[in-house]
């Protein structure tokens, strides 16, 4: 039976957030420009200058939720030529894109090459179904020899809609295929499919805005430290912030880092998250060992006050290992 367990540091960063209505959410880039121009169902943000264009185009023109939709992006450079030859390949793929609902409940991180879709006159599609009604963060991470660039975009689906935002941490495994592919949409409605996983967490109890927030992780199955983690396209752990309204999204990296001799879960388990002691003595590595653990970390920098939501994302043999958990920045 899996066993079930409330982080405490999750209680302490849960505790007292409020929960906050929607505010209209805007675009944003790399650059820190925001601009959201719409005609019928296309979404385009530039961040101007020597910025890459990337532009969005949604099929069917209407988004229904329980239904495939199409999302293609375009791709160009300021001069107005495709990207398609700058492209490289980051993190084992060209495009990725994350989706994210304003519930909380729905994470998707998928990529043009997971459909075996090739990237054709700067045209990078993917295909997703959107389990909820209500609003959708979707934002594309690209690399030229320029360096990183994202941007993002909120959409529509109609629907029903699920007010509530969660306040607990909650751990979700799914199966992956070759590859690191993975296609669906990762939901958190219920206590979830954990395989006899736990994941513990340690960070900050009070974070602040633009400063430097260290996270700490241990896995466990079964009640013993999985000491055999493999990296997941191209590193140890995926990190996606979101702030509640959708405002603000960083894709961040983990790494992975020496165990500690207090970073196994504690027995107090359930909805396969826990608590564990600090690592002081961490290291990173420069590039991904092929096998690790139990310990992960990874450093956040919120760009401002607000209720976060993070979604962690690791891997073991042919299991993805999903975390999302809150956190309140001040």
């Amino acid at each position: 039976m899996t066993k079930q367990v409330l982080s405490a540091l999750a209680l302490m960063l849960v505790a007292g957030l409020s929960l906050r209505g929607s505010a209209q959410a805007q675009p944003s880039d790399s650059t820190g420009h925001q601009h959201l121009h719409r005609h019928a169902d296309v979404a385009h943000m530039s961040g101007g200058g020597s910025a890459p264009d990337i532009g969005l185009m949604i099929r069917p023109e209407t988004l229904q939720a329980g239904e495939r939709a199409t999302l293609t992006f375009l791709l160009r450079h300021p001069d107005g030529e495709p990207l398609d030859s700058r492209l490289l390949t980051h993190h084992a793929r060209k495009v990725h894109v994350v989706i994210v609902g304003e519930d909380m409940t729905t994470i998707g991180h998928v990529h043009p090459q997971d459909f075996d879709e090739p990237i054709v006159e700067g045209r990078a599609t993917v295909r997703f179904d959107f389990p909820h009604g209500g609003r959708y963060l979707v934002a594309a991470d690209i690399m030229t020899k320029d360096g990183p660039h994202s941007e993002t975009f909120i959409i529509e689906v109609a629907g029903a809609h699920r007010p509530e935002k969660p306040t607990t941490p909650r751990l979700s495994v799914v199966e992956i295929r070759e590859g690191d592919r993975y296609t669906a949409s990762i939901s958190f409605d219920d206590a979830g499919f954990t395989d006899g996983y736990e994941i513990s967490t340690l960070g900050n109890a009070n974070v602040r805005a633009g400063v430097p927030v260290h996270f700490s992780w241990a896995v466990e199955r079964e009640g013993r430290p999985v000491i055999d983690l493999r990296p997941f396209l191209d590193s140890a752990l995926h990190l996606a912030v979101v702030k509640d309204d959708l405002s603000r999204f960083l894709h961040e990296h983990g790494e992975a880092a020496e165990p500690s001799a207090g970073s196994h879960a504690t027995s107090n388990q359930a909805s396969g998250v826990g608590s564990h002691a600090p690592d002081d003595h961490a290291h990173g590595h420069d590039t991904v060992p092929r096998s690790f653990g139990p310990d992960l970390q990874a450093t956040v920098i919120f760009p401002e006050p607000g209720r976060y939501v993070l979604f962690a994302q690791a891997a073991h043999k042919d299991k993805m290992l999903v975390l999302r958990f809150p956190v309140s920045v001040e």
